[in-house]
């Protein structure tokens, strides 16, 4: 998170220009602290977009080693063993970040806040949505909840590579009323003016 401030706050200088932010798996979770830790907290964020990020954690976490022990076809590098670990649902980060408290700063410091989720492998195992007991109906508002269905977490056949990712982070971008697709990629994007 304190990386990605320093980046941003580089980018828009002096300004409160507003910034859309969007992140794929732990890059959401990196905007997220972004926008939630420290004094120097990002508030002039627009639209906040995470890809198919875990917010709630990851079930096994504690168990990577084990789990690279068993299935070593995964092919872990030692960095996405960290990533993991600290993507925990038990980790220090994830309960920060679930902090009623935190989950209002979130919603109160961006204008939207788009989830997009629908993977189908173990990364995120349906955890890609933003905990919601304990908040007003206002800041409930604020979440607009998209689905994707059927692509892999990351790769060929990634989030991140599908089409229908692809256009609705164009329409949120450029402020396009979204249409959820059809099961198609058969949707046209015009922006007039």
């Amino acid at each position: 998170g304190e990386l990605l401030k320093a980046r941003v706050k580089s980018k828009i200088a002096a300004s409160q220009e507003p910034v859309d932010l969007i992140g794929h798996s732990m890059g959401g979770l990196d905007i997220l602290a972004a926008i939630t830790q420290g004094e120097d907290a990002l508030t002039s964020v627009e639209n906040c977009v995470t890809v198919a990020s875990p917010l709630q954690g990851v079930a096994y976490g504690r168990f990577i080693d084990e789990l690279d022990k068993l299935l070593p076809f995964l092919n872990w590098q030692p960095f996405h063993q960290i990533q993991i670990e600290n993507m925990d649902k038990h980790s220090e980060a994830i309960r920060q970040m679930n902090l009623l408290e935190n989950r209002r700063k979130l919603l109160e410091r961006v204008k939207a806040f788009y989830q997009l989720e629908g993977t189908q492998d173990a990364t995120v195992m349906r955890n890609a949505r933003l905990k919601t007991d304990g908040l007003p109906e206002a800041l409930r508002k604020t979440i607009t909840h998209l689905i994707i269905g059927g692509a892999s977490h990351s790769g060929v056949t990634g989030i991140t590579q599908d089409p229908r990712t692809v256009l609705y982070l164009l329409s949120i971008i450029a402020d396009i009323p979204i249409e959820k697709p059809k099961l198609n990629y058969g949707y046209v994007y015009v922006r007039k003016g």
